[in-house]
Formats: C-alpha cells, sequence, structure tokens
C-alpha cells in the first residue's frame, strides 16, 4: 500500500503539471473560407506561417451554413475558450458548429484534440480515492 506521503506528492505534481500545461501559449491556424485549404476539408500543406498565429490561449474552429453557403473559420483566441470541444447550435435559420482547443495546431480537424487536463482526470480521480481511503 502506498504511503499517504508519496501519493499527496503524486496528486501535487499532477496538479502542477495541469496548470503549467494550460498556462502555455498556443499556435493555431487562422483562415477563413476562401482560402486555400481552409474549407472543411481542411489542407495542412496549403497553410503558410501568415496562416499561424502564435501566443494563443486556445484555438478555435467554426463552421455552419449562413444564406445557405457553407462557411469555415479557424481562429486565435486571446481569451480562455468558454469550453473544449465543440458544441452545435441552431437559430433563426443558422446553423454551425464551434470548437475550441488548447493545442498546437489543434484547429485542423473535424475532431477537436481531448485537453490534456481530461486525459489526465483518470490519475487525479485514483490519487484522490486513495487518500480518502487512507
Amino acid at each position: 500500500m502506498m504511503n499517504a506521503k508519496i501519493i499527496a506528492v503524486l496528486f501535487a505534481c499532477c496538479v502542477l503539471a495541469i496548470l503549467a500545461g494550460s498556462a502555455d501559449a498556443v499556435k493555431c491556424y487562422v483562415c477563413n473560407t476562401g482560402d486555400p485549404g481552409c474549407d472543411d476539408s481542411f489542407d495542412s500543406n496549403k497553410m503558410t506561417a501568415a496562416n499561424m498565429k502564435s501566443g494563443c490561449t486556445a484555438c478555435s474552429k467554426s463552421k455552419g451554413k449562413i444564406l445557405g453557403i457553407q462557411a469555415t473559420s479557424r481562429d486565435c483566441s486571446l481569451t480562455a475558450a468558454p469550453f473544449d470541444g465543440c458544441k452545435s447550435q441552431s437559430e433563426a435559420g443558422l446553423s454551425g458548429t464551434a470548437c475550441f482547443c488548447k493545442s498546437d495546431l489543434c484547429n485542423s480537424s473535424d475532431r477537436v484534440s481531448i485537453a490534456t487536463t481530461l486525459l489526465a482526470l483518470p490519475a487525479l480521480a485514483y490519487i484522490a480515492f486513495r487518500l480518502s481511503i487512507l
């Protein structure tokens, strides 16, 4: 059985790793429908340095139909993302999906990558469970 001090140190290390990872700036693709390779069928080979921005807090990808025209936008957010992942919404004849993510160039695909924090949750839950038993 693990010593409670070892578990506490592991727990603290996991929390610090999550906080450090979420504070890092990320690089995002920045483009709109009409830019070569930026449509929903994304082609990273057509992206240039001008289509990438560093120092972002999060990356975003939005796609939807406006007056029957399909539009896609990829951008850099300098503020915290309202959520991690994708959400779809339809309102007043407009329908679309907004995605936010927090890793380098993560706004390239349909499925936005899972945040490191989500991957670390099972380990944190296990450590917290072990701490409560001891």
